[in-house]
């Protein structure tokens, strides 16, 4: 392996700082057809015993945090950086079987239900809607 590309002397490996293949900087996630990586993707889950993953450092189009694979993969680059990339701040919350996406200017909104429902508003679920629970 070679020395890290950005200064050429950390001492760290290239793999790990700034590969786009490693595992900071991986975009497959977001940029390949599901079908593509459909089975990996199911086998990475098992293997490593979860049920979802999130990734970033792909900003997405509207600028939502976006499902994939079935509501098993969470892409929650929003751009919060505005200077930069024009986006709004958000976060995800995995609540009591539920999955929901919270936005700096818009209502709160329910990815994945408990019984793996549809897309709803998360203050008319009682998950939160803007506020912290006690």
């Amino acid at each position: 392996m070679k020395p890290c590309s950005k200064c050429g002397n950390c001492g760290l490996q290239n793999w790990l700082i700034d590969s786009p293949d490693g595992p900071l900087w991986y975009r497959g996630l977001a940029l390949e057809q599901e079908e593509t990586l459909k089975r990996p993707v199911e086998a990475m889950l098992a293997r490593l015993m979860v049920r979802y993953m999130v990734a970033a450092h792909s900003v997405r189009p509207k600028f939502d945090i976006t499902p994939r694979f079935d509501n098993h993969v969470f892409l929650i680059d929003t751009g919060m950086n505005k200077e930069a990339y024009g986006g709004r701040g958000s976060a995800l919350e995995f609540r009591d079987g539920s999955v929901s996406a919270y936005y700096s200017d818009r209502e709160p909104q329910v990815l994945v239900s408990p019984a793996g429902g549809a897309t709803t508003p998360a203050s008319s679920q009682g998950t939160g809607g803007g506020k912290p629970e006690s």
